[in-house]
């Protein structure tokens, strides 16, 4: 039984939302209170003329579509929305589970898709939910785990980060960002540091004060978003692999750590998959993504990939 339905369109999702400008990745959300769950049915469209275009890369020959992990990205507003929390409350991701997308989403093809709100415990939110088109309905899936936090607590509760070894670091090869097919402030990779070999491959980047998705991630309080740490083992597969011929058309298998310079663990990002194209890579899947701290501007971090498999 349907107990209540919300309407939210782009006004009302800053409403219910932190996030501005570029990083707005919805249109539309109908949250759907019934007796036995609440969901939120949502849509999108990105077009170049957008501020959210940003999120746009050449897919093929000229033609554009969606970075691939920005479909992550939306489940996690959907599930914002339609999520109930205090005023002075702040949702902060703590994982994302069995995240699988299935091909690429070109630029103007409307996305509808829907969230579902699964059992709370205590301050935990979980929800799992699912994109497509009309030609691909079951584009991209996954499942969230979130906790609501007052902004006083967060403020006063600094945490006490996990600190690991930093790899063995054997180069310090510059990464041209306008060599990649997207805009220069989406490639997640400054430097090689350690080229693929023994089954790892390292990279390093630099969070500029200056990067466009400081301004709406958020708005005073500027953090990294956690699908772009995802986006950093996309781009280091990139220019280890997209210019290897044995690796074209395969996929890398393994597993990631993105540690701040002074040994902090950011996250964890387990079991990722990311297919290897002539020209770019493609993340298609990831068993388990932790984030363990946040990335504020001018931090810098490595993206360590290890236990690597080409199949």
């Amino acid at each position: 039984m349907i107990l209540a339905t919300d309407h939210y369109d782009s006004d009302g999702i800053l409403t219910r939302i932190p996030h501005r400008f570029e990083n707005v990745l919805l249109d539309h959300v109908d949250c759907i209170k019934t007796d036995v769950d609440t969901r939120g049915e949502f849509s999108v469209t990105f077009t170049p003329d957008q501020p959210r275009a940003l999120f746009l890369q050449e897919i093929e020959d000229g033609k554009s579509g969606v970075i691939r992990t920005a479909l992550m990205e939306i489940l996690a507003l959907a599930s914002i929305v339609c999520t109930d929390y205090p005023d002075d409350g702040i949702i902060i991701f703590a994982s994302i589970s069995n995240f699988i997308v299935n091909g690429d989403l070109p630029e103007g093809t409307a996305l509808t898709g829907e969230v579902v709100k699964l059992k709370d415990k205590g301050n935990f939110v979980r929800c799992r939910g699912h994109i497509g088109t009309a030609t691909n309905p079951q584009l991209a899936s996954g499942e969230l785990m979130a906790f609501v936090i007052s902004k006083a607590q967060l403020a006063d509760h600094p945490s006490t980060p996990k600190i690991v070894d930093i790899p063995t670091l054997t180069h310090d090869i510059p990464i041209d960002p306008s060599a990649f097919n997207k805009a220069p402030e989406m490639v997640v990779c400054d430097q090689l540091r350690k080229p693929y070999s023994d089954g790892t491959v390292i990279g390093q980047y630099r969070y500029p004060s200056t990067h466009p998705l400081t301004k709406g991630h958020f708005p005073g309080n500027p953090i990294m978003m956690g699908i772009m740490q995802m986006l950093a083992i996309e781009d280091v597969c990139a220019v280890a692999f997209s210019q290897e011929p044995a690796a074209i058309g395969k996929m890398v298998a393994g597993q990631c750590q993105i540690i701040r310079t002074d040994g902090a663990l950011i996250a964890e990002i387990k079991n990722f998959e990311v297919e290897i194209k002539a020209d770019r890579a493609a993340f298609s899947a990831t068993k388990k993504v932790v984030f363990r701290e946040s990335i504020r501007p001018e931090d810098t971090v490595l993206i360590y990939l290890y236990d690597i498999t080409i199949t």
